[in-house]
């Protein structure tokens, strides 16, 4: 996302270091946002639950309209919790591949996706 000319910010309650982004303990503390990115934690259980549930009332209070949710799980749950929270979310494709210059592999994953039909 950087790449593209986004700010990217990591979520970690704890200030934990994710790869280097910046990284802030909430979404209030971020500041205004344009969107956000949900990747819940696989397997869904009771704390994937309770995490996803927790960052949509972040991102509710926020004002954030934009909700993408990605995981290597079912996406399901986590895209049910964001529909009762008022969120129409965009689910279960890798956010760059909206991201017109995010380049490699982003890039090669959206033509595959495009021939495929599937973007």
């Amino acid at each position: 996302m950087r790449r593209a000319g986004k700010r990217a910010v990591a979520i970690e309650p704890d200030g934990a270091t994710v790869k280097g982004a910046e990284v802030c303990r909430s979404l209030a503390e971020a500041g205004p946002v344009d969107g956000v990115v949900l990747l819940p934690p696989a397997p869904w259980n009771d704390a994937a639950a309770a995490f996803t549930a927790d960052a949509l009332h972040q991102a509710r209070e926020q004002g954030v309209t934009a909700l993408w949710i990605y995981t290597a799980g079912d996406v399901a749950p986590a895209v049910a919790l964001a529909t009762r929270a008022g969120f129409d979310p965009t689910a279960g494709q890798c956010p760059c591949l909206y991201i017109p210059a995010a380049g490699f592999p982003h890039n090669l994953h959206r033509w595959i996706a495009q021939r495929l039909g599937q973007w």
